[in-house]
């Protein structure tokens, strides 16, 4: 689990970076929507993935650092719904 977290959070942040570009938002549109698409859906999966991490493993901190990372998840996961909505 932590691998495909580490991997997602890893395809994250390239396909953020390349949303920035205004080259490839302007001179391939097609590219920047399906990259875009990739962005959320990876967003997503490294939420869901990071909250099943926190809840059902033993990881460093206590249950105040648990609470912040939910709340973090559950924004990326409502914001991840908005911007694919």
């Amino acid at each position: 689990m932590l691998a495909s977290h580490l991997l997602f959070a890893l395809a994250v942040t390239a396909g953020g970076l390349l949303q920035l570009v205004p080259a490839i938002r302007n001179r391939w549109p097609r590219l920047h929507r399906w990259n875009g698409r990739a962005f959320v859906v990876s967003a997503m999966a490294d939420a869901s993935g990071g909250l099943q991490m926190v809840w059902t493993r033993d990881v460093v901190g206590d249950a105040w650092q648990d609470v912040g990372m939910t709340v973090l998840a559950l924004l990326i996961l409502g914001c991840a719904a908005l911007a694919w909505r």
